[in-house]
């Protein structure tokens, strides 16, 4: 089971989006709202954003949960109320106000169909409480991975293992209201593709014409997209906005583009050197298709934490002597602040810190947690602190001290 979780500050446009689709189906309301025929998501909205009135430090009170099961997977409508309801309280969200509706329109690439459901709460309780949002993606995959067994569903990969990531549900409701002002004549030109699509896109073309790096940086400079390698892979910026190799897809990591490349350069000499050597050039191809580190669409959940793991232990053996003989909450926060310097966000950064064989020692999930709560948040303080040192060391001058005086 795939599921995606954002925060945004509207509640009518979330859920507008999730309520007005065709064959949108209520499964879920616990926000005190009647209505006639259909569920009135401005009147839902207007309750919700009365209460997220009570915490006005909140400035996206609005959390928007998205799950979709695999297409092996069959659920009874039953099933999707408790699985709905169970990952609520997996979250410790379960007494705020939430909706969650079942969508059947979209399909599997085979055909099937794949319903899906949305979950839209107010993160703001009745007494004005935030609710704890702390690596709350990090908690999400937790929690599907328990539904998983729970509910004997097939194991899926997470969102940071399939090959191409999708954009963000606030983007996609941003394009399809973009889209609806554009056919009713309110906007003059459509919607344009996110940056993060224009990257991918723009990716998949370079790939499948390159046989070297050169040639695919060329080719992504002509649609303006400038790539840049960092320590441990690379990233890609349009527009102002930079995108790390993982945050797009396994399939645009570094790794993952020069074993194409190479498979490209190998298709070519092929080509050129006709059927005779056919055999005796594909070997090389054959034996990287079969390499360990090649990994399916979908994998295990064994898998996915020895893939994890092993992000870890590279990160680990970066090291200086020094900060190996550190402490481990000392030691993991050394690799916590090498994540975030190399663009991975707080959420991913503790994804992985959580592999530190120091802290699965405990089986107690509570207790991972917070030690990697700890590892993590402290890294963050620390890197905050050199961000904020390095703006405040500009030259000035210096005016001399004046003495107290004393009376």
């Amino acid at each position: 089971m795939i599921g995606n979780l954002n925060q945004t500050q509207s509640f009518g446009d979330t859920l507008r989006y999730v309520l007005r689709r065709r064959g949108a189906e209520l499964i879920h309301n616990n926000v005190s709202v009647s209505w006639d025929s259909q569920p009135d998501y401005k009147a839902i909205a207007a309750t919700m954003r009365s209460t997220a009135a009570l915490n006005y430090r909140t400035s996206k009170p609005c959390f928007h949960l998205s799950l979709s099961p695999s297409s092996e997977d069959e659920l009874k409508i039953e099933d999707w109320e408790d699985l709905t309801l169970d990952l609520l309280e997996e979250m410790g969200w379960g007494a705020n106000q939430a909706v969650a509706v079942l969508h059947t329109d979209e399909e599997f690439p085979s055909g099937k169909p794949r319903p899906h459901v949305h979950i839209v709460g107010n993160l703001i309780d009745d007494e004005g409480n935030r609710a704890n949002t702390d690596f709350s993606k990090y908690r999400l995959q937790e929690a599907i991975r328990k539904l998983e067994r729970d509910y004997n569903l097939t194991p899926t990969a997470s969102s940071w293992q399939v090959d191409r990531r999708r954009d963000t549900p606030y983007q996609v409701h941003r394009q399809e209201k973009e889209q609806w002002e554009f056919e009713k004549g309110d906007r003059k030109q459509p919607p344009q593709p996110t940056v993060r699509r224009q990257i991918q896109d723009a990716l998949d073309i370079a790939s499948s014409e390159a046989t070297n790096f050169n040639q695919l940086d060329e080719i992504l400079h002509h649609e303006g997209i400038f790539a840049q390698p960092t320590p441990h892979g690379w990233k890609l910026e349009k527009d102002g906005v930079w995108f790390g190799g993982y945050q797009l897809g396994k399939r645009y990591t570094q790794t993952a583009m020069d074993k194409q490349l190479q498979q490209n350069l190998t298709n070519n000499v092929v080509s050129q050197a006709g059927e005779g050597h056919q055999s005796s050039l594909t070997d090389e191809p054959d034996k990287a298709a079969q390499s360990p580190n090649v990994t399916n669409n979908v994998v295990s959940q064994e898998q996915e934490k020895e893939q994890l793991a092993r992000q870890y232990q590279y990160y680990r053996q970066s090291l200086t002597d020094e900060q190996q003989s550190l402490s481990f909450l000392e030691r993991d926060r050394a690799i916590a602040q090498m994540l975030l310097e190399d663009g991975y966000e707080s959420e991913d950064t503790a994804i992985i810190v959580a592999q530190s064989p120091d802290i699965q020692k405990h089986s107690n999930y509570p207790t991972r947690l917070a030690l990697t709560r700890k590892v993590v948040n402290s890294a963050v303080e620390r890197r905050n602190q050199q961000i904020r040192r390095r703006r405040n060391s500009k030259p000035f001058k210096r005016t001399p001290h004046q003495e107290l005086s004393v009376e």
